[in-house]
């Protein structure tokens, strides 16, 4: 147990680094924010053993007596450049590891230049240098930490260079680094043990740039975690065999993502909403992995470049929701017949997809198609009804309105015993062309 006796108003708090200069990167700076020697004056006990103690430069420090370490816990109008947080401090004769950065410790502070964060650090709690707009450089993060949490370094807009995410990551909290819009790359390569990325987690870093490759141990990238990186380029599924989700607006309107290889996330159940939507340079082929059951409202909505839509793997996928693939112009092949459990294509779900070619195949298990589903795809000349015995319960409107309304070759092929003529008339009370006749 620690001597309270020591915690007296002129206790001494010292840094085991020199004093008043500490060179960093050859140049001489003018800030270390432990002074070698400072009055203080404590502030009471925790559980009897544990003391916070306020130190020069408006800093509060928890010491944790039993385990001989300490958390920078709070701030109050502190200005630094070039910010330097040591590996140990001592306090009564007693050194003490610095193993933590408290909740909104720095947040909003005018903190310049770069920081620097010793290796003993495990933990950088919520907010903790939020809106510090004036930190620039490289962030490097210490190498045992285990865990970012919310807002941490939230809109902290002169980072620069290459964030690296070490294995010992588990969890990227939510905003953790939204906002930080000069970041130019993000490796999760060597996140080898990181299992989620929160709620807008990366959200407008417009700069970082490149390929993010998705690590094996991920089972979610939740809202909007990288919603607007207007410049990254691809994402790599290759080794992302535990994501299961990809959540709402995760990726939208990354505008300069081409490639999203998503056939690799083995595990993946559920594509949400607005996941892709906008990101216009998303191109070639989207192939849908064999365990996602709903391509989620929006999930790919104008993405006027992708070429094909292949569920030949898509053996589970039951929903295709509202505006999935509306607007994706490009679009010119989808085979919703490899899709054996496919039961609901909601509204408008590839409306405005104009591109599409040729046949389109609407297999048995489809019970729900709905308002608009298929409108306004004005190259399709065939469309494929199989075993069909009987008059479906579509209950949409409009479902073909706006295909071809002028050629003589456009065809309706149905089996299953559903008489022609009566198919006809119910598929023209759903929007299809008075020209199209029954092959």
């Amino acid at each position: 147990m620690m001597n309270k006796k020591k915690f007296k108003r002129n206790y001494i708090l010292k840094t085991l680094l020199p004093v008043s200069l500490i060179a960093v990167a050859g140049v001489a700076t003018s800030i270390v924010f432990i002074t070698k020697s400072c009055n203080g004056k404590s502030s009471g006990s925790i559980d009897g053993k544990n003391w916070k103690g306020y130190i020069s430069g408006n800093l509060e420090i928890t010491l944790y007596g039993e385990t001989k370490t300490a958390i920078i816990s709070a701030s109050d109008s502190y200005k630094a450049d070039n910010l330097i947080i040591p590996e140990t401090i001592e306090a009564g004769g007693i050194t003490y590891t610095i193993i933590g950065i408290g909740e909104n410790a720095f947040k909003d502070q005018d903190i310049s230049g770069g920081v620097s964060l010793p290796n003993t650090i495990t933990s950088i709690g919520a907010h903790a240098f939020e809106g510090c707009d004036k930190l620039t450089g490289t962030l490097k993060l210490p190498s045992d930490i285990t865990s970012i949490s919310d807002y941490a370094f939230k809109d902290c807009s002169g980072l620069t260079g290459t964030l690296k995410i070490s294995n010992k990551i588990e969890n990227i909290g939510d905003y953790a680094f939204s906002g930080c819009s000069k970041l130019s790359t993000l490796d999760l390569t060597t996140a080898t043990n990181l299992t989620t990325i929160g709620s807008q987690a990366f959200a407008q870093c417009y700069n970082i740039g490149g390929t993010i490759m998705i690590p094996p141990q991920l089972t979610r990238i939740s809202n909007a975690a990288f919603s607007a990186c207007t410049s990254l380029n691809s994402i790599n599924f290759t080794n992302a065999t535990s994501l299961t989700n990809i959540a709402n607006m995760a990726f939208q309107a990354c505008t300069s993502l081409t490639t999203a290889n998503l056939i690799y996330a083995s595990s993946l159940e559920n594509i949400g909403q607005s996941a892709f939507a906008g990101d216009t340079s998303l191109s070639g082929i989207i192939t849908i992995p064999n365990n996602v059951q709903t391509i989620d409202n929006n999930a790919f909505l104008n993405c006027s470049s992708i070429a094909a839509l292949n569920l030949a793997s898509a053996l589970n996928l039951e929903n295709i929701n509202f505006a999935a693939f509306k607007g994706c112009t490009g679009l010119s092949a989808a085979d919703l017949s490899s899709a054996p459990k496919l039961n609901t294509i909601n509204g408008f779900a590839f409306d405005g997809c104009s591109n599409l070619l040729g046949t389109l195949s609407i297999p048995p298990t489809v019970n729900t198609l709905g308002n608009g589903a298929f409108r306004n795809c004005s190259n399709i000349n065939q469309l494929v009804l199989t075993s069909r015995a009987s008059q479906p319960n579509w209950l949409g409107t409009d479902i073909f309105q706006g295909w071809d309304e002028t050629s003589t070759d456009c065809t309706v092929v149905i089996t299953g015993g559903w008489n022609t003529n009566d198919a006809l008339v119910y598929l023209q009370t759903k929007g299809l062309p008075t020209n199209w006749d029954v092959a």
